[in-house]
């Protein structure tokens, strides 16, 4: 299968031409990747208290036909706790999504003058308060 490939210069730049990507991995397809959830509740305080976490995991992936261009794999993990009384008028929540800080490209972008790569948001701590009404 021909594809356009690009491959990096010395001195900065790569260089883009029609070749064979036979055999390699499909771009932005890791081979193996997978999602845990899980979520607890319980009453607690005259209210409701709860808990969840998230884990995704990724192989490598590749940004380009020629495999040369990748992010190694990774894991991303989220959490979050809440508490709500009984009447639900409100909930209070505390939340953090990348809790290891793991540095993740969302894409790399392989092109004849530069390659650019645009990463996954650092961890964020968070609080919410809603009200229902």
């Amino acid at each position: 299968m021909r594809k356009a490939a690009v491959r990096p210069r010395l001195r900065g730049g790569n260089i883009v031409a029609t070749t064979d990507a036979s055999g390699n991995v499909m771009t932005r397809a890791p081979k193996w990747s997978g999602n845990f959830g899980a979520d607890y509740t319980t009453a607690m305080g005259g209210g409701t208290f709860g808990a969840g976490a998230n884990l995704s995991w990724s192989s490598r992936v590749y940004y380009d036909f020629l495999n040369i261009f990748s992010q190694p794999s990774y894991t991303l993990t989220n959490a979050s706790i809440f508490w709500t009384p009984d009447s639900q008028a409100w909930k209070a929540s505390l939340w953090v999504t990348n809790l290891t800080n793991e540095k993740v490209f969302q894409t790399i972008r392989p092109g004849a003058f530069s390659t650019d790569g645009f990463y996954e948001q650092p961890r964020k701590i968070g609080a919410s308060f809603e009200v229902r009404f």
